[in-house]
């Protein structure tokens, strides 16, 4: 997943990317306040401009 990161990274230098140890892909069941907080970080730092 690393790879994808970095490629997403390349095109779109303002992409944030975000990565958990050990994640499946029911991340959010699994780390429910992990991804609350990830989510609530992005939606305040949004540009709410454009």
């Amino acid at each position: 997943m690393e790879k994808a990161g970095t490629l997403v990274k390349k095109k779109n230098p303002k992409i944030q990317v975000v990565t958990m140890q050990k994640a499946t892909h029911i991340l959010p069941l699994e780390h429910p306040q992990d991804v609350a907080d990830i989510i609530n970080n992005f939606l305040i730092n949004i540009d709410h401009k454009q």
